[in-house]
């Protein structure tokens, strides 16, 4: 394959559906829309296609914004690359396919998503060995390769979206309060803290909607309790990273601490985790996870050159 024209890449996850073309970002939309009066608001979860039909139709709208029509009408074929999970199986598999098929797709190439990350961190795939932590916002991956072979992967129910229906729970459940994930998300962000020698506590104010009442309220909290309210499911994030690792052959872990462990993703935005991370497992982090650039890069080097990468990739 020398030549892959008119190709859209394409990252569909549980909160965003992300567009690539020629290297760039092309688009960034929320994953959910409005079908016929009814909400679809959870198109992807973990990574599988959970909502085909809305899956489909916000492919279809937001395809035909990043086409150019010839003459005005006619919309060309494309070809899709479209990243994926290493666990997804033939059905999942299936289902992304007939989606990008139907959203008018001439050929879709599924591509494993710790690959492309790793292609756009700079890792030389072929020559190493790598461990990818990948937290996002349905799931979080630990994915260690050696070369284009994937040694062992673990998938965690742990990851953005979880933590902030934590926060929303033990909101509820302490307060009667109810807010919504972005409150939450924000909270999240902006108030946790799991650095060994953090600062003085912050009182935070929250605005909610009183359970079974359509009053609103506000509370004053400790930021503390954010962070404790999600104490239970970091610890247990930091302990499956360190089993994946602790369960690699010793070449293998050895390898891994002399390049250090990559952690990617949003999920890491919190305050003290990455150091946390490090400390406990011994090995140093290098982290990337403010940004989604190793997707773009990834997926630029796959656009510019597939006959050298994309043999690796198909799944």
């Amino acid at each position: 394959m020398k030549e892959l024209r008119n190709n859209i890449g394409f990252d569909l996850g549980s909160s965003k559906f992300r567009f690539y073309k020629e290297g760039k970002q092309i688009g960034e939309i929320p994953a959910r829309l409005e079908l016929d009066g009814e909400k679809h608001e959870k198109l992807v979860i973990n990574g599988k296609i959970a909502d085909f039909n809305g899956t489909e139709t916000l492919l279809r709208q937001e395809i035909k914004k990043i086409q150019k029509p010839v003459l005005g009408f006619l919309y060309l074929p494309f070809n899709s690359l479209v990243s994926v999970p290493s666990d997804m199986n033939e059905v999942a598999l299936r289902a992304f396919r007939d989606s990008m098929e139907h959203a008018g797709s001439k050929t879709c190439f599924m591509l494993n998503d710790c690959f492309i990350a790793a292609t756009g961190l700079e890792i030389d795939i072929k020559n190493s060995t790598s461990m990818i932590v990948d937290c996002g916002a349905g799931k979080t991956s630990i994915t260690t390769i050696k070369g284009f072979e994937i040694i062992k992967n673990d998938i965690l129910d742990i990851a953005g979206i979880n933590l902030d229906e934590a926060i929303r729970t033990y909101l509820s459940s302490k307060y009667d309060l109810i807010v919504d994930l972005k409150v939450a998300e924000k909270l999240k962000i902006e108030y946790t803290d799991f650095r060994e020698n953090k600062q003085v506590d912050k009182t935070v104010r929250i605005t909610g909607q009183v359970k079974q009442t359509d009053s609103i309220k506000d509370i004053k909290i400790q930021s503390s309790e954010i962070t404790d309210c999600l104490r239970n499911d970091i610890e247990l994030l930091v302990e499956r990273i360190i089993r994946h690792f602790e369960n690699l052959e010793d070449s293998v872990s050895e390898k891994i601490k002399m390049t250090g462990v990559y952690l990617i993703g949003g999920g890491f935005k919190l305050t003290g985790l990455i150091d946390l991370i490090s400390k406990k497992l011994n090995v140093n982090s290098k982290s990337y996870g403010f940004s989604n650039d190793y997707m773009k890069t990834g997926l630029q080097k796959i656009q510019a050159n597939p006959g050298e990468l994309m043999r690796y990739m198909m799944i």
